[in-house]
């Protein structure tokens, strides 16, 4: 079939989808717009308003969209009186993945970071709910071919434009860019690496838009879009990602030989690349000196747990906790309790990792095999009905769509096994199976059950009490979630005034605002370190009376071990809790205030039992006596 044929099937069947579509409403068609959104802005947002100007505001972004794109579908069921559920293992799969993770909440080390954490973290109770909503609304808004092609073309745009500022900063002085990327490594995506996984899928979609869709009317911007990502994906370099995309290609290009059965295949765009990717894994070293001899001043060194200290930590930790882990977003406090002793002798001794070498085999250790076994269940669905499509080969760009979704979600799915490339990545994974999803239900790979909702039984009473509780819990989720949110830009403010040196007050009186509407040890340490700068600035004062001295002393020394004391109670198995509030008896031991050097030594060895296998005096220095 040529391009023209596809493009002349392509309005027929969005024609004639448009005619079979059943309960389509303006609340559906608001929900999707939302997701187009989504698809469209989430990759360029940014925001300069919180301590981290890419990975929280993109996270919090998410979360707002994905619920308003939910309630806007539930409203639209009320309105229909029905839903069409799919026969699949894929929705069971979702619902499991939420009920583990909030079983593992219960027996979490610390149920207050395993559920939302700093709000940019994946793998906690949140990030994964927000996955498993968000996959469950791509699969059910968009069973349309029309609809997905309008998705990934607005994704294209998106990415076209995330090449185009990063490529722009790296050879343009304009001052705008210089305040917002401010290394030679910052993009709009998140983490070096992140963008590299990001560049390879793009690298994917353009190809198999060129090779399978062929819509002549794209082909120069799709030629474009590949270009640009093959360029980045070229800049970063990442080992792994070589790997995985060399193997990836190969499959798609015996994919493409059986389809087509054709040796024109030997000639196309896929082989070109697929050669090129093979010579950049062979030449890595030699694209890396490269790179410097261009004079691109790319300064990037990343430490991760290699695979048999991340293995370690994992049979450590379910010797403790085997079915659900020791909690969602814990690894990093698994790694302290049982990384490997000889670390301690290395420059990486007192690094913090807050995944292992891999995503979802940190969630072995987070957890356990409940969660992780879950995973396994819906990866394997995904491929099973992946292999079941490719087995039934068809001409229609439904089709084609279908798989291009399919090895996407592949893809990215395989990068969350072999590296832990963060919020973005992992939310995309989830939305490219729910894509894959939706079109299976469409080609008729998966089955659908007609529910109504409302009628005048006992399944009816269910509906309306499910319907009123999803309603809610929405609307809990956008207020839960702006209060968070306004609390991280609370102490992103009181931050920045402390550490420009301005007013203690007003920079605690910031924090405080953010630690109230988010009880956070993160915000609760700040305000110690706020009290002991006031401390010492207290003690050095010589223009008050001995009297006002000791009030205010009082006063200080009484907030900062209360500040102390929240952060511990909050997160008490972060030993830099304990530390702070030790340090703040340390710093008042030479009053001879009674008893503060035995409290200061305490603390000290209540934070030296968070880490099993570390010396006090590494740690933390010889407290004084």
């Amino acid at each position: 079939m040529n391009s023209e044929e596809i493009t002349i099937s392509f309005k027929k069947e969005a024609a004639e989808e448009s005619k079979k579509k059943v309960g389509e409403n303006i609340f559906d068609k608001a929900a999707r717009t939302i997701f187009y959104i989504f698809g469209f802005l989430l990759p360029l947002w940014v925001l300069p308003i919180t301590i981290f100007p890419l990975e929280l505001n993109k996270a919090y972004l998410a979360y707002f969209l994905i619920i308003f794109s939910f309630l806007l579908w539930l409203v639209g069921r009320v309105k229909t009186n029905f839903i069409n559920l799919p026969k699949s293992f894929f929705l069971i799969s979702l619902v499991l993945l939420v009920l583990v993770w909030g079983l593992a909440i219960i027996f979490s080390q610390s149920p207050h970071f395993s559920f939302s954490g700093m709000g940019y973290e994946a793998g906690t109770f949140a990030s994964v709910l927000a996955g498993a909503i968000a996959a469950f609304l791509a699969m059910m808004l968009f069973q349309n071919t029309a609809h997905v092609f309008k998705w990934f073309f607005i994704f294209f745009i998106s990415a076209d434009l995330v090449f185009i500022a990063k490529f722009f900063q790296m050879f343009s002085d304009f001052p705008f860019w210089k305040e917002i990327f401010n290394s030679s490594t910052f993009n709009l995506i998140g983490g070096w690496n992140s963008f590299g996984i990001f560049s390879g899928l793009i690298v994917f979609l353009s190809l198999a838009f060129l090779e399978i869709i062929k819509p002549k009317s794209m082909k120069f911007f799709l030629i474009m879009t590949l270009v640009l990502s093959f360029l980045a994906l070229g800049l970063v370099n990442f080992n792994v990602l070589w790997w995985v995309l060399s193997v990836f290609l190969i499959v798609f290009f015996s994919y493409l030989f059986v389809l087509k059965k054709s040796a024109r295949i030997f000639f196309s765009w896929t082989s070109i690349v697929l050669i090129i990717v093979l010579f950049f894994l062979l030449a890595q070293p030699l694209v890396a000196k490269f790179i410097s001899f261009a004079g691109i001043n790319i300064n990037f060194l990343e430490v991760r747990p290699s695979w048999s200290a991340t293995w370690e930590v994992i049979k450590s930790v379910l010797s403790e906790h085997f079915l659900v882990g020791s909690g969602p977003n814990t690894f990093l406090y698994d790694w302290l309790a049982f990384k490997p002793a000889s670390l301690n002798n290395t420059l990486f001794w007192d690094v913090r990792f807050t995944s292992g070498a891999g995503l979802l085999f940190s969630f072995l250790a987070e957890a356990g095999i409940l969660g992780f076994l879950v995973f396994l269940f819906l990866l394997g669905f995904l491929l099973r009905r992946g292999f079941q499509a490719i087995s039934r080969p068809d001409s229609s760009v439904a089709y084609h769509l279908l798989i291009i979704s399919f090895f996407s979600a592949a893809y990215l799915w395989i990068m969350n096994i072999f590296y832990a490339p963060g919020f973005l990545i992992f939310i995309f994974s989830f939305i490219f199976s729910g894509l894959f999803i939706g079109l299976a239900i469409e080609q008729g790979f998966v089955k659908k059950y007609h529910f109504l909702l409302f009628k005048n039984n006992a399944s009816g009473f269910i509906s309306v009490i499910l319907m009123i509780s999803f309603l809610l819990f929405g609307v809990a989720g956008v207020f839960y979630l702006s209060q968070k949110y306004f609390a991280a830009y609370s102490f992103s403010r009181g931050l920045a005034v402390f550490n420009a040196g301005g007013n203690l007050a007003e920079a605690e009186t910031m924090i405080l605002r953010a630690a109230k509407f988010d009880s956070r040890d993160h915000y609760w340490r700040s305000l110690v370190e706020i009290n002991l700068v006031k401390l010492q600035r207290l003690l050095s004062r010589q223009d008050i009376t001995g009297d006002e001295m000791t009030a205010q002393f009082q006063n200080v020394l009484s907030d900062a071990i209360k500040y102390g004391q929240a952060a511990a109670q909050s997160n008490p198995i972060d030993p830099f809790n304990w530390v702070a509030l030790a340090r703040v008896y340390e710093a008042v031991t030479p009053l001879k205030i009674s008893g503060a050097a035995e409290a200061a030594n305490n603390f000290y060895e209540e934070a030296k039992n968070r880490y099993h296998r570390r010396r006090h005096g590494q740690l933390y220095g010889a407290s004084r006596s």
